[in-house]
């Protein structure tokens, strides 16, 4: 796995596959440490990043902004609702 800071852009090798999920609402993302007198991250984009065989949650993230690269660029993108 790798970590990353928010808004950072990591780009794996062209033969491993994941699932990424963006998902909107209003999200807080409780149970994670954070620093002395911090608040809960919160955001109104959630990412969530699976292993498609494994369905391990590789990494997840939250903003308060939309992703900076077009999903269609990463792939093909299928919309749920």
């Amino acid at each position: 796995m790798t970590v990353a800071a928010p808004g950072d852009t990591l780009l794996a090798s062209d033969d491993q596959g994941v699932y990424l999920a963006v998902l909107t609402g209003n999200f807080t993302l409780q149970g994670l440490p954070v620093p002395p007198g911090s608040q809960a991250l919160t955001g109104h984009y959630l990412t969530i990043t699976v292993d498609p065989s494994t369905y391990q949650l590789l990494d997840l993230g939250i903003s308060a902004n939309a992703p900076s690269v077009p999903l269609a660029s990463l792939g093909q993108v299928t919309n749920l609702t």
